[in-house]
């Protein structure tokens, strides 16, 4: 899978603009939804407990560095194409499982 940069020269995140085209088994496919949907439903929880805006950013790193890493460019020893592609799969699959519309779907 060939990835995209992160940002373009002005700075816009694209990471989610196209989903992934290559082929993925049935378990990829739920493992990379499932880790997505762990750190989400802990944000919502933070949210439904009123928690502190800096507690609830501590969480969310902690719940992604577990579920869904995504270490930074320069990182050399790690496989960042593979968790750049687990994340835009668990991304788009979530779209497919809770956009009830193709206009809410269509949107990055």
């Amino acid at each position: 899978m060939q990835l995209l940069p992160d940002h373009d020269d002005s700075g816009h995140q694209h990471r989610y603009d196209r989903p992934p085209t290559e082929d993925i088994t049935l378990e990829e496919f739920e493992t990379c939804a499932i880790d997505r949907l762990y750190v989400l439903s802990e944000i919502e929880s933070c949210y439904a407990r009123n928690r502190p805006f800096e507690e609830l950013r501590k969480i969310t790193k902690l719940q992604c560095d577990k579920h869904v890493p995504l270490d930074h460019n320069s990182a050399i020893t790690k496989d960042r194409d593979s968790q750049r592609k687990k994340d835009i799969t668990g991304h788009f699959v979530l779209r497919l499982a809770f956009c009830r519309s193709y206009a809410c779907s269509s949107q990055p």
